[in-house]
Order: structure tokens, then C-alpha cells, then sequence
């Protein structure tokens, strides 16, 4: 009765299934690793003809932590690394959440770029703070002030302090990176 059952199961999920069972447990209680197993699941989520198979990847391999085993009632993650699988759907919030399923790919650019800005900015703070332990900061720059600029030596002698100076610069915009 069993096998019907997975046989109706195979047939409507259109997986190429050889085993009556999707995973078993050893007489230890170990769980199978990933090899005939990995590859029926695998099978199940996606299709020799489609292309975006590292987003089904991540679907299967889910789908193989998650999933409860008959002979222990743990799931292979609970077994092998004492700790069970927390749903997408647990992190997810209603406000932080704007689109169903993929991201476009211009809003994914968007989205990357501002993450990006903002560990800069984390960056920018974390090393201004490890860089000027022992310094005194007495001088603010703004947009339109003068100030002094020295050429750093290069070449043969470098280690003596003679610096030449380059003439007055005037400050026109704020780039937004403080160096």
C-alpha cells in the first residue's frame, strides 16, 4: 500500500524516484547524507529544462532540513547539527516586505546600491573611530574653505620629513567620503 501511494506521489510531482522511501535512518539514528536522496528531491523542484535552478537549489535543500523523518521524528538538521529550520515565512515582515517572489533585476541594482552606500557609511564611522583613537580633531573642513595641500614624496629618500607644498585648494563639493 505504501509503495501505490509513493509510486501516485512520484507520478504527480513528476520526479524520477527509484526508492520507496525519501530518506531513511541507519540503525544508529543517522540520517542519509546527500547522494540518492539529494537527487530524487532535487528532481522533484526542478526540470531538465529550466534555467534558474540555484533558486530551486535553495528550495530543495530546505525542503530536505525541514522535512520530518520517520524513524526518529527529527528533522536531518535537529540530527546532525542540533538545531531545526526557521521558515522563510517567520523572518519575513509585512512592512519590510514589497514584492512577492523575485526582485526585478533594475530594483534588486537599487536595492544592492543602497545597501552598499550604507555599509560604506557603517565603514567609514567604524574606521574613523579605530584610526583616530589618539588624535585630536581640531579642524572641520566645509564647502568653499581654503586650505594648504602638501605633495607626498615619492622615490629615494622618502623616510625624511621634506614635504613641498603644492599652493592654497579650495574645497568645491562634499563627496561624501571621509578619508
Amino acid at each position: 500500500m505504501r509503495e501505490l501511494v509513493m509510486e501516485g506521489l512520484v507520478s504527480v510531482l513528476q520526479a524520477q524516484q527509484t526508492t520507496a522511501m525519501m530518506y531513511r535512518s541507519s540503525p544508529f539514528g543517522l540520517v542519509e547524507r546527500f547522494h540518492r536522496t539529494w537527487k530524487d528531491l532535487l528532481s522533484t523542484f526542478v526540470a531538465e529544462v529550466q534555467n534558474d535552478l540555484d533558486w530551486c537549489v535553495n528550495c530543495a535543500v530546505f525542503a530536505y532540513y525541514g522535512a520530518q523523518h520517520s524513524g526518529t521524528g527529527y528533522n536531518p538538521n535537529e540530527l546532525m547539527m542540533c538545531a531545526s529550520c526557521v521558515p522563510p515565512s517567520e523572518f519575513l515582515r509585512e512592512s519590510e516586505v514589497s514584492h512577492v517572489g523575485r526582485i526585478p533585476p533594475l530594483e534588486q541594482m537599487v536595492l544592492a546600491s543602497a545597501v552598499a552606500k550604507a555599509a560604506l557609511t557603517r565603514d567609514q564611522i567604524h574606521k574613523s573611530r579605530y584610526d583616530n583613537r589618539r588624535v585630536r580633531h581640531t579642524t572641520t573642513y566645509a564647502v568653499r574653505d581654503l586650505f594648504w595641500v602638501l605633495r607626498q614624496p615619492r622615490g629615494r629618500g622618502i623616510t625624511k620629513p621634506a614635504y613641498k607644498w603644492l599652493g592654497l585648494v579650495i574645497i568645491e563639493e562634499d563627496a561624501g567620503f571621509d578619508n
